[in-house]
C-alpha cells in the first residue's frame, strides 16, 4: 500500500517537474532564442525566400534539413554555419557574425533538446516606429539670427550658436601665413616653402 502511494506521488512529482522544465524551455526559446533567429536568420531563411533551401520560420522547416539536430551540437549544421573561421562566419551572409553570447545560447538550446513551442512561427522584424531621423523629409533649417562680423556663411551661424550655447567663443581668424601652411599640409602633407608663403 505504502509503495503504491509513494509510486503515485513520485509519478505526480515527476510530471510536475517535467511540465515546469517544459515551460522553462519554452520561455527560453521565446525570450532568448527566437529574437536571435528573427533578427539574424529569418530575413533570408523564411518560407517565402528559403535561401539555401532552408527556412527558420517554423519548427517543421528548421528541423527538416538536418540544420538543427536536437541534443547534438556536433551534428547541427547551423552551429558550423554561424561559427567564424578567421573572423568570418558563413552566416549571416554579408553581415557581422553572431556574438559569442548568441552562439553560446544557440548551442545551449540545441544541447538542451532544441525545444520549439508547438505552433510558434517566427517572423521578420517589422519597423513600427517611423519617427527615425532617416524617415523624416528633408527640410531646410532656419538659420540662427545672430549678428556677428565673424559670420561669413549660414554654416558659421550654426557653429556660433552652438558655441554660445556651450559658453564658448570662436577662435580669431587665421592670418594669411597660417592659412597657407594649413592648406599645403592638407593637400600634400608638407609645409610650404618660404617662397610659396610669400607668393
Amino acid at each position: 500500500m505504502k509503495s503504491t502511494i509513494l509510486l503515485q506521488l513520485f509519478t505526480v512529482f515527476s510530471l510536475m517537474l517535467c511540465h515546469q522544465l517544459q515551460l522553462r524551455a519554452e520561455d527560453l526559446f521565446r525570450d532568448r532564442i527566437a529574437p536571435i533567429l528573427e533578427r539574424r536568420c529569418v530575413t533570408c531563411h523564411n518560407d517565402q525566400q528559403k535561401a539555401g533551401d532552408f527556412s527558420m520560420q517554423s519548427a517543421e522547416s528548421a528541423f527538416a534539413g538536418g540544420y538543427i539536430e536536437a541534443g547534438d551540437i556536433e551534428s547541427s549544421y547551423l552551429i558550423d554555419l554561424i561559427t567564424p573561421e578567421n573572423g568570418k562566419a558563413a552566416m549571416p551572409k554579408d553581415a557581422s557574425p553572431l556574438s559569442e553570447e548568441e552562439r553560446q545560447l544557440l548551442k545551449d538550446w540545441i544541447a538542451a533538446g532544441a525545444n520549439w513551442p508547438e505552433g510558434l512561427q517566427l517572423h521578420e522584424p517589422q519597423v513600427s516606429d517611423f519617427d527615425w531621423w532617416s524617415f523624416q523629409p528633408v527640410a531646410k533649417p532656419e538659420v540662427p539670427a545672430i549678428e556677428d562680423p565673424w559670420i561669413k556663411t549660414p554654416v558659421d551661424a550654426f557653429i556660433l550658436k552652438r558655441l554660445q550655447e556651450q559658453g564658448l567663443t570662436h577662435s580669431d581668424e587665421a592670418d594669411r601665413r597660417t592659412l597657407i601652411r594649413r592648406l599645403t599640409f592638407d593637400l600634400i602633407g608638407l609645409p610650404p616653402t618660404p617662397g610659396e608663403t610669400e607668393d
